[in-house]
């Protein structure tokens, strides 16, 4: 008999020490999709505009998104770990973001690669 692995449904990351895990289940993988085309649009709007409110919305973002990818109150957390800087904050974010839709990418690839005869 053959022993068959299944792969974790998660992605796990070390951010200063700690393990943050982000689910990759389907609705949770399309919740992120959505979710990661209204902050690049959301992103945009506010790289035009020149107020002072412009700071405190983009760090909200920021934060969302941790709380979406790693669960409530990871944001606030992950904002702190970075020094309460934006800057710092979405440096990780974006780190966090092309990893996850490298692996999404990957493996979906590759499934559908060898099931193609590629």
């Amino acid at each position: 008999m053959k022993t068959l692995e299944i792969k974790k449904s998660s992605l796990e990351f070390e951010i200063a020490g700690t393990c943050y895990t982000v689910d990759l289940a389907d609705d949770k993988i399309k919740a992120y999709l959505e979710f990661l085309e209204e902050i690049t649009a959301d992103g945009q709007a506010l790289a035009n505009r020149q107020d002072a409110a412009v700071m405190e919305e983009g760090r909200d973002l920021i934060m969302k998104a941790f709380d979406l990818f790693f669960g409530q109150g990871c944001g606030k957390s992950l904002y702190d770990l970075c020094g309460q800087s934006s800057y710092v904050a979405l440096d990780l974010l974006a780190q966090v973001v092309s990893e996850l839709t490298e692996h999404i990418g990957d493996t979906a690839s590759a499934r559908f690669n060898k099931y193609l005869g590629k």
